[in-house]
């Protein structure tokens, strides 16, 4: 595994606090073994007959399947237990929707599953022929070491920009003002992701596949309200 590698050969000179968080990190991506699982899934998904293969209601499925790996790994951080219960809510509430799509386009690459005619014909009758050609055109942008895609992944379930905000007079303002203990958790995940950038291609290029990767972020965002509006759409 990539990231094993680079813990038994670190250079970056991490301190004490966010090499215990990235160690565990690599210990639980190995456990959970996700590109496994989610091929398992696929496989399984493809051995059905063609006409049920890709129906709505099965890609659903399957995506939800896919979904669900990245859930466990936020329940694991250690820093996540140490916060309040309404703070996480409310983290939760605002990331879950992006950090999802984005796991569910990082899976679909990973697994090749664009490449499958069918499945590429489903998910343009679901979201539309635009959002899947900008989706595909995302994946081919995405940093080619996927274990720093996965890095991100992390980092951004603790993000506090990472979300799209409704206004709900509802809210416990006293909450989201509370949340700002998030700030030092996302600090530390961005430190050890950028160290390790440097660490792999020194600084002139940690900068430019840096800066490529968040692109890549940004225009997951741009097109996960269209991915849920869609979604919702269908569910009605």
């Amino acid at each position: 595994f990539q990231l094993l590698s680079l813990l038994e050969n670190d250079t970056s000179n991490l301190s004490y606090e966010p090499w215990s968080i990235f160690s565990n990190v690599i210990h639980h991506y190995n456990q959970i073994n996700s590109i496994f699982n989610d091929k398992t899934i696929f496989n399984k998904q493809s051995s059905l007959p063609p006409k049920l293969r890709f129906k709505s209601t099965n890609v659903f499925n399957m995506i939800d399947s896919f979904v669900q790996n990245n859930q466990p790994t936020i329940e694991y951080s250690s820093q996540l237990q140490q916060l309040s219960m309404d703070v996480c809510q409310e983290k939760f509430k605002h990331n879950i929707s992006s950090t999802n799509n984005l796991h569910d386009i990082f899976t679909s690459y990973k697994t090749n599953l664009y490449s499958d005619s069918v499945f590429f014909s489903t998910r343009n009758e679901l979201y539309g022929s635009a959002c899947v050609t900008e989706m595909i055109s995302i994946c081919k942008q995405l940093e080619p070491n996927l274990s720093f895609v996965e890095l991100m992944i992390f980092v951004l379930n603790f993000s506090n920009n990472f979300s799209i905000i409704t206004f709900d007079e509802k809210n416990n303002i006293g909450t989201m003002s509370n949340s700002t203990d998030f700030i030092h958790t996302q600090h530390i995940h961005v430190t050890i992701l950028w160290k390790y950038f440097i660490n792999q291609y020194g600084f002139i290029e940690a900068v430019r596949r840096f800066n490529s990767l968040i692109k890549s972020i940004l225009l997951i965002f741009h097109i996960s309200e269209d991915l849920c509006q869609n979604r919702n759409n269908m569910n009605t």
